[in-house]
């Protein structure tokens, strides 16, 4: 859905620098997921009540990056939307 309406807009005012740490968020996920539990197809490196915890640490840092990164102003009207 993202593409399609960054098609529509011609790939302007998309202000990806807002978002750079969502690449980055989900490699970390993946990396995090293969380490944990095996109950998850996990390799058990970190065991499992251990996993959790680490997701959760990881997932509130990165809670903290998405609120800090967020743009402080609407980037446009809630009309321009509905086109």
């Amino acid at each position: 859905m993202f593409l399609y309406q960054a098609y529509r807009k011609n790939f302007r005012n998309l202000n990806l620098s807002n978002s750079i740490w969502i690449p980055i968020y989900i490699i970390g996920m993946i990396i995090l997921s293969y380490l944990g539990g095996t109950p998850t197809g996990g390799i058990n490196f970190i065991p499992y009540p251990y996993d959790y915890l680490v997701l959760f640490i990881y997932a509130i840092i990165f809670w903290g990056i998405g609120l800090f990164s967020a743009p402080k102003e609407p980037l446009m009207s809630t009309d321009a939307l509905l086109d």
